[in-house]
């Protein structure tokens, strides 16, 4: 079970698991996939914004809502190091 916190208005909780419900609903669109893993991780976030199926752009859109870019900073020295998040999981933002 991942923990998290609220601390001065700031959420934790759930950064990892909206990332893993990203990536499976990229997934299901391989030939969305293909393109997004093949562009520099600085790329991800205008190819999600302007080309995504609708079903991807409305889950980032609540991510970014939720957690905005710290959501990807929090995340990222962990992803490795987390038995959850396998590489195939991981969205590169």
């Amino acid at each position: 079970m991942l923990l998290g916190c609220k601390l001065e208005n700031v959420l934790s909780v759930g950064i990892p698991e909206k990332l893993q419900e990203l990536s499976s609903q990229i997934k299901a669109f391989p030939e969305f996939m293909q393109e997004f893993f093949s562009l520099p991780a600085m790329e991800g976030h205008t190819l999600l914004m302007e080309k995504s199926p609708p079903e991807v752009l409305g889950l980032y859109q609540q991510f970014m809502k939720a957690f905005g870019h710290r959501g990807f900073r929090e995340v990222s020295p962990s992803i490795s190091s987390h038995p959850a998040l396998t590489p195939g999981s991981v969205v590169r933002v």
